[in-house]
């Protein structure tokens, strides 16, 4: 994991600018960390079981991969490591960098 990621404070009681202004609490040590990234590849069938079994169980946690349904039912999840550009799309301002990458013929 290259990025330092930060945790955000979740009380500010007693921070005259609280309302307007966010604060870090903690730096998280990247050691062991990863950023999940797509395509994530499990068998079609595994994958529809566990969307399945959180839906019947567990329908308001919330899930922003095929990785945290797998966890979410205890199912392991290997790592592999994977190029930088081959990052998560999720906001349209990932796009231009997602086309930029494309262009440059650096994805495949």
């Amino acid at each position: 994991m290259r990025d330092t990621i930060k945790k955000e404070c979740a009380n500010t009681a007693g921070v005259a600018s609280a309302p307007t202004k966010r604060y870090i609490d903690v730096t998280i040590p990247r050691k062991g960390l990863w950023q999940a990234q797509t395509p994530q590849v499990f068998a079609r069938s595994l994958i529809l079981e566990c969307f399945e079994k959180r839906a019947r169980e567990a329908a308001d946690i919330e899930v922003t991969d095929d990785a945290s349904v797998c966890e979410y039912c205890q199912i392991p999840v290997a790592l592999v490591e994977s190029s930088m550009t081959n990052f998560k799309v999720t906001e349209p301002s990932d796009l231009p960098i997602a086309e930029a990458y494309l262009n440059q013929g650096l994805v495949h």
